[in-house]
């Protein structure tokens, strides 16, 4: 028999609910504890909603006629983290009109962005740079030009990089690690990221190019979509995905030692403009002007002889090391 997992659901804030769900699944009950989940959040969000009972019984609709997963192994994530998209999607069997759900992630020229959802047309989320997070710092006249990124919702940390802040006009705006979002007036389809770069202060919001894998070191930090390049044009990029990345011993916090030749061997992994800092990932500059990803302030490369997810060619090489989490 398989070992048990323990999955944790923890969110601090639902209208003053608090829910610590702890789970253990195996192949007999992975089906009814994920029912047990599904419903359990429900009756959570079912607080936040106009509608009560009748956004709850919505919910449970879609559960019992398939509307919503029913793997538990697909809506947690390594650690037991509720996956975002399920929380949306039970949001969505409760949403009034005027609410918009959590911001997604959808395809562009410039690879992944994220997106106001179906709700807006897919349209691109930026931020505004030129600020600290956690300010507004587009006025009435700069928002003729980049739309806030409005809500109904008043549920904070939905998921961990995303959260609502309140306005002055007594709306609540979306927010990407503190900083709030806005939609570009020159768009009008999904995929389009016109705005981007616009006075090198606006820049489109995108998923963290950096997750979980497994390969023979056990659980590696890897390469999750494409990666820009040394030229930091946003429309160059690497289909990396699933590559292992590795630590140099050479380096210090936020300060890398491998540039020329060895940035050759060992490509950065390259940070787009715009991209920002969150928990055990941060964004440095390095000597050459281009911004660099770093996990626990270590910066991220990649090894130009891993040609598949999974290789770790690069283990062997004096001096580097895999990437453990």
């Amino acid at each position: 028999m398989s070992t048990p997992k323990n999955y944790s659901i923890q969110s601090d804030s639902i209208k003053g609910i608090k829910t610590n769900l702890l789970l253990k699944s195996s192949a007999l009950n992975k089906a009814g504890l994920l029912k047990s989940l599904l419903l359990g959040t429900a009756v959570a969000l079912s607080a936040c909603s106009s509608n009560g009972d009748d956004s709850l019984e919505m919910v449970l609709g879609n559960i019992e006629d398939g509307s919503l997963p029913t793997d538990i192994d697909t809506v947690l994530g390594e650690g037991g983290a509720l996956d975002s998209g399920l929380v949306g999607g039970i949001q969505g069997s409760m949403a009034s009109p005027g609410i918009n759900l959590v911001p997604r992630a959808g395809d562009s020229s410039i690879g992944l962005v994220f997106t106001g959802g179906e709700e807006n047309n897919n349209r691109t989320l930026y931020i505004l740079t030129d600020g600290d997070p956690n300010t507004f710092n587009c006025d009435a006249a700069c928002e003729e030009q980049w739309p806030p990124h409005t809500t109904d919702f008043s549920f904070v940390g939905v998921s961990g990089q995303f959260d609502v802040m309140a306005r002055g006009d007594g709306l609540n705006q979306w927010t990407f690690k503190g900083y709030p979002l806005y939609f570009y007036i020159g768009d009008n389809v999904e995929g389009e990221t016109n705005g981007n770069s616009i006075d090198d202060v606006w820049f489109v919001t995108r998923p963290d190019p950096i997750t979980s894998g497994d390969t023979s070191f056990g659980e590696t930090l890897v390469v999750s979509g494409s990666l820009i390049g040394a030229d930091a044009n946003p429309l160059n990029r690497s289909a990396v995905d699933g590559r292992t990345l590795y630590f140099f011993d050479g380096d210090n916090t936020d300060q890398s030692a491998c540039n020329d030749t060895c940035a050759v061997t060992w490509p950065p992994v390259y940070a787009d403009m715009g991209s920002a800092s969150f928990d055990r990932l941060s964004v440095f500059m390095r000597d050459d002007g281009n911004a660099q990803w770093a996990y626990d302030g270590m910066p991220l490369y990649l090894f130009e002889d891993d040609e598949e997810p999974g290789d770790t060619n690069g283990s062997v090489r004096p001096g580097w090391t895999v990437a453990v989490p």
